[in-house]
């Protein structure tokens, strides 16, 4: 009992000192967003169960229903007073608390094999690739559900009494968290058929197994009830490019998900907090990157299958990351996104249950399986910790988004964003003009660019990309008040309360087109 308590302190200091310097970190991407939710704001429990994860009514949307996870940021938000690192301690100490969470189940799924528990933890502790759901607070709904994910296998393995109630119990808490956790039965069921006797541990879990499911079945319901939906809507294509592909065209994209997540997992030199149109695109024949995902694929469910008599652990970490690899890659449902490094922060478990199987399956050269587990976990740890400080605020990420995938246009887009929310009109220009280039009728990358032009003493350009989105979108009230905002600088009211009134006359009602003629008498 020492000795595990002494390895699961060390383990937790590594989880800690991988993620610490992510605390003093400032809000960024769609932090901002969710933490001016109304549910967070200004909570109540009412609020958190009828509202989606945005702070939107439930039924408007429909797509992401994380109940549990707002009520953890209203909490944090009381007591840090609505400071930032507030919310960053916690996203850590739940990172801290993911990792004891697997330990434990390793523990328990192979008491035999202590060393391959620990170099599987450490590996999971440091990973590089999960920086975008620790050191971003919107993560957070990943880390929440993982680790409770990893609790209910714990306590499925360790067999206490009331095992139903509590491995259901904790099962329901992490679909609260986040909807990635439908997975969880599964993983209940990888667990037991990893085993070499796979049909007793099915029989004895039986009743286990019946009420996670029932628990699946009656948070499916509740989403329904409040959602009004099972599934959300359809993505835009700027956020997933997927969206627009036939049944053959998802096909090649998944598998094409599948090696990018492994690649950023085991490589993780190339992160990115965006991906999306036109960085990601859906391939229209067979590639190399779709080659590799199959083989992936084909490798992973062969070891799940095979690799159970030579070690349990090999054959779960086989059927963990293929189960979870497949679900987030766009095939079975559309995500929300083409591709998010915060999303693989689950997967993440089954390459550090793969990590310990190879450790475990390794008899006569353990001590080199080791020693390469250790060195991927030292150098993720540097990695990780310089990936960290990518998060401290938007500029200093989206740079390094923008430099990671030129071709992502939500990444040029966001930084010039941020650029000229700095003040910084003159840098700012360039991703905005890549971003228009990328996607030429993207309306909020040419006001922000119209913009900073204005700002730069380039009126006319400025005045050209105004008239162009007038054009394009005569019903944007955003694009209208930016509109007349340059002409009353550049002395133009009649001209502008002439475009408010052509406004008003298709939308006689919209407050923001009244409040600018009351303000051009």
């Amino acid at each position: 009992m020492r000795s595990t308590t002494v390895q699961a302190l060390l383990l937790g200091l590594l989880a800690l000192t991988s993620r610490g310097n992510a605390i003093p970190g400032g809000l960024v991407l769609d932090d901002g967003r969710v933490l001016h939710s109304p549910c967070v704001q200004h909570p109540s429990v009412t609020c958190a169960l009828t509202h989606d994860f945005w702070g939107r009514p439930a039924q408007e949307v429909g797509r992401t229903y994380r109940p549990l996870t707002v009520l953890s940021l209203a909490v944090d938000r009381a007591w840090g007073r609505g400071r930032p690192w507030a919310y960053h301690l916690t996203n850590v100490l739940l990172h801290v608390g993911a990792t004891l969470a697997l330990f434990a189940f390793l523990a328990a799924f192979a008491p035999r094999h202590r060393a391959a528990a620990l170099a599987a933890s450490a590996l999971f502790a440091t990973l590089a690739v999960q920086s975008e759901a620790v050191a971003g607070i919107v993560g957070r709904a990943d880390v929440m559900a993982t680790g409770l994910v990893c609790a209910a296998l714990a306590v499925h393995c360790r067999r206490p009494r009331l095992r139903c109630l509590w491995v259901s119990l904790l099962c329901l808490l992490a679909l609260l968290c986040h909807e990635v956790a439908i997975v969880a039965p599964a993983l209940l069921l990888i667990c037991d058929f990893s085993r070499t006797a796979a049909g007793r541990a099915l029989r004895d879990n039986l009743a286990t197994h019946v009420a996670v499911a029932l628990v699946v079945v009656g948070y499916l319901v509740l989403r329904v009830t409040v959602m009004g939906r099972l599934v959300g809507p359809p993505p835009d294509v700027l956020n997933n490019p997927a969206v627009a592909a036939d049944a053959g065209g998802r096909l090649l994209f998944a598998l094409a998900s599948v090696a990018r997540s492994v690649s950023v997992m085991l490589v993780p030199l190339n992160l990115s907090a965006e991906y999306g149109f036109a960085a990601v695109t859906v391939p229209t024949t067979v590639t190399v990157e779709v080659l590799t995902g199959g083989l992936i694929v084909l490798v992973l469910g062969a070891g799940f299958v095979l690799e159970r008599r030579r070690s349990a652990l090999l054959a779960a970490g086989c059927g963990t990351l293929l189960l979870t690899l497949l679900l987030l890659s766009n095939g079975p449902v559309l995500m929300p996104t083409a591709f998010a490094e915060r999303l693989l922060y689950l997967p993440t478990v089954g390459l550090a249950l793969l990590a310990g199987g190879l450790v475990q399956a390794s008899a006569s050269r353990r001590g080199l399986a080791l020693a390469l587990c250790m060195a991927l976990a030292l150098g993720n740890l540097v990695i990780g910790l310089r990936r960290n400080l990518d998060w401290r605020d938007p500029v200093a990420l989206f740079t390094s988004s923008a430099r990671s995938q030129p071709d992502s246009v939500r990444a040029q887009l966001n930084l010039g964003l941020a650029l000229n929310q700095r003040g910084d009109h003159r840098q700012a220009v360039a991703p905005l003009s890549r971003a228009l280039k990328l996607y030429p009728s993207l309306d909020v990358a040419a006001v922000e660019l119209a913009m900073a032009l204005d700002m730069l003493g380039q009126p006319r350009r400025a005045g050209a990309l105004f008239e162009a989105v007038r054009r394009r979108s005569p019903r944007d009230p955003w694009a209208l008040q930016n509109h007349v905002q340059y002409l009353v600088r550049h002395g133009q009211r009649a001209r502008a309360r002439g475009l408010v009134r052509e406004f008003l006359e298709a939308a006689p009602g919209d407050q923001t087109a009244l409040r600018l003629m009351r303000g051009l008498r």
